[in-house]
Parts: structure tokens; C-alpha cells; sequence
């Protein structure tokens, strides 16, 4: 009868155990989907810095709880891509293409095609800013160097004609 009774008190310790664990669990998901929430609102309120400190504070407390893994693949990609999203409206395509990148880390390779246009975005802008920094003689220089290359061929046109009219 004793073992019964401490059978029983050990179960519902356990069951206890296992509720106050889910329990846990579910306010934590709650909480990170509410920041996520509150960083999208501020987002769409022009308040680009603060979204991403709400963004990074979610990303960290999920780090902390090695529970990146865990959460579904559709919230962990949105958490990604709003990231690197703010990272590109503040013109920080390295750290944006960093967490681009941290999906691939986890899942091993990304699928959402929304990766693949903001990286795509995201390597027109550098090239695009590239371009822009450059100097403009380069492109005085390589207009110049065409017109020689062009007379150059012109020239050797022209000397071919004369070879084949002294055949």
C-alpha cells in the first residue's frame, strides 16, 4: 500500500515535472512570438534601429536556450529574413548577408526563394555602390581604349585591303 502511495506521489511529481516544463516552454515561444510582433510594428513605424535591437534581443534569448533548432522553420526564417531585411534597408549588406546565412547554418541550405532575392538585391547594391565610389576616369580611360582598340582594328582592316590588292 506504501508503494502504491509513493508510486502515485512520484507520478504526479512527474507529470508536475513535465507540465511546469511545458508550461515553460510555451510562455517562452509566447513571449518570442510577441517580440516578434512588437519588432514588426516598429518596423513598419520607420524605427529601423529599434526593430533590430527587438530582433537581435529574440535571436539571443533563443541562442541562450539552444532552442534555435527547436522553434518551426517558418518563425526562425522570418526571423532571419526581417533581419537581414532592416540590415539591408540600413545599407549593412555584410552583416545582412551574415544572417542570411545563419538559416543555411541551421537547416543546410535555404529554400525560401525570399533568401535568394534579398541576397540577390543584396549583391546588385554592392556592385551598384562599387560603381557609384569608383572613380569616373576609369570610364573615360576604358572609352578611350576602345576607340584605340577600334582603329587599331580599322588599321589592320585597311592593311589586309592592301595586301589583297597587291595579290
Amino acid at each position: 500500500m506504501a508503494k502504491m502511495r509513493r508510486g502515485h506521489a512520484i507520478g504526479k511529481s512527474l507529470a508536475a515535472v513535465v507540465l511546469a516544463l511545458v508550461t515553460y516552454v510555451g510562455l517562452q515561444y509566447g513571449t518570442m512570438l510577441r517580440d516578434l510582433d512588437r519588432a514588426a510594428s516598429a518596423y513598419s513605424q520607420g524605427d529601423l534601429e529599434g526593430a533590430l535591437r527587438l530582433y537581435d534581443g529574440v535571436e539571443s534569448r533563443l541562442r541562450a536556450h539552444a532552442a534555435m533548432r527547436l522553434i518551426p522553420a517558418a518563425d526562425r526564417q522570418t526571423l532571419f529574413l526581417n533581419q537581414a531585411r532592416l540590415l539591408y534597408s540600413l545599407k549593412r549588406y555584410d552583416d545582412a548577408v551574415d544572417r542570411l546565412g545563419r538559416e543555411e547554418a541551421i537547416s543546410g541550405v535555404a529554400t525560401d526563394g525570399r533568401f535568394f532575392l534579398l541576397r540577390g538585391n543584396i549583391t546588385y547594391r554592392r556592385a551598384r555602390a562599387k560603381w557609384d565610389d569608383a572613380p569616373k576616369d576609369d570610364l573615360q580611360t576604358m572609352n578611350l581604349a576602345a576607340n584605340v582598340f577600334q582603329d587599331a582594328v580599322s588599321s589592320c582592316e585597311d592593311r589586309s585591303e592592301e595586301h589583297t590588292s597587291e595579290l
